[in-house]
């Protein structure tokens, strides 16, 4: 997985659609990186989990979690099936600012006890104010 800090400037791969906000980084990843730790509300993790239903920027191939060294994509068990991650992003978007996370951040939030910025949590949530 390529990693970006968070909340540094977007530049992976085009956005549409972002009519002036400005697009940054949030759960790029890499074992050798920190990352934020904690708890995460599970309403933020739930609303998380609905953005499987809108994948942006899906990839041919499929990125790996090597924070625990998976040799196959993940899979996360989504309404009544299961869902592979790491082809796709999350967009989360607010008046002024687009949020971009590869859609393994919810195996990163579940499993690795990532907790992303604030800022992101509220926008998934629909709670952030500008």
């Amino acid at each position: 997985m390529t990693y970006f800090p968070d909340l540094s400037p977007y530049t992976y791969l085009p956005t549409s659609g972002n009519a002036g906000r400005s697009p940054v980084n949030v759960g790029w990843l890499d074992r050798g990186h920190g990352f934020a730790r904690g708890p995460v509300p599970q309403p933020f993790m739930d609303a998380l989990l609905e953005h499987l239903d809108m994948p942006c920027n899906r990839t041919r191939g499929y990125h790996l979690c090597n924070l625990c060294d998976a040799r196959e994509p993940v899979r996360v068990k989504f309404h009544d099936s299961e869902a592979m991650l790491g082809d796709a992003e999350i967009h989360a978007s607010v008046p002024g600012r687009l949020y971009v996370a590869p859609n393994l951040v919810i195996h990163y939030v579940a499993e690795h006890d990532y907790r992303p910025p604030d800022l992101f949590i509220a926008a998934v949530l629909g709670t952030e104010r500008t």
